[in-house]
């Protein structure tokens, strides 16, 4: 089924640049699968993770490995690339508590599993220095890590420890993030701590 999904962009991205070549003149580059990464298997998600470089921006498209639907996507603002994607999730304390939410924990162990789902973020490391944190569930941008690099970020992973992650960027930053609060801990430059 992820195959049927990553034909589906590979199709896109075709009709996509027959389309440009009609248009204009100048040869456009087709799109091209920049970042992707397959949902944890706890909690079961079933879903994977791709950045597509668009005609002028780059996208992230959720897909449901289990139907190869396409779930959500969000295009980026022009100029931001991304060179990686993590999943993970945000503690629920970060997200608005509603009465309704309260009620459905209180139903038991699968509640638990439904909560971790909607916490679910994909971490999308850009080439400005930022972290941008994004919802399957909400389907949009539930945050953004920035503040710390001076260049473009390489890799974001999510800490074992709840509400935690580490950036390593371009400029030799290591940086911890409290992923709740959406700042950072501390930092390490060259091997100093």
């Amino acid at each position: 089924m992820v195959l049927n999904a990553v034909k589906d962009m590979r199709d896109q991205s075709q009709s996509a640049s027959h389309l440009s070549s009609k248009l204009s003149t100048a040869a456009a580059p087709s799109a091209a699968l920049t970042a992707s990464a397959f949902s944890p298997p706890d909690p079961r998600l079933s879903l994977f993770a791709s950045v597509v470089r668009g005609l002028d921006a780059y996208r992230l498209r959720i897909h449901d490995t289990n139907t190869g639907r396409l779930r959500c996507e969000h295009t980026f603002e022009k100029g931001v690339s991304i060179n990686s994607l993590s999943w993970g999730s945000l503690s629920s304390k970060d997200k608005k508590s509603t009465k309704k939410k309260r009620k459905r924990l209180s139903n038991g162990a699968g509640a638990s599993a439904e909560e971790d789902a909607k916490n679910a973020v994909v971490a999308a490391a850009t080439n400005r220095g930022t972290v941008i944190l994004f919802s399957p569930n909400e389907g949009a941008v539930v945050g953004i890590l920035e503040g710390e690099h001076v260049s473009g970020i390489q890799f974001f992973v999510f800490s074992e420890e709840e509400g935690r992650g580490w950036s390593c960027g371009q400029d030799g930053k290591l940086v911890e993030w409290d992923t709740s609060r959406k700042i950072s801990l501390r930092y390490d430059l060259a091997g100093r701590w």
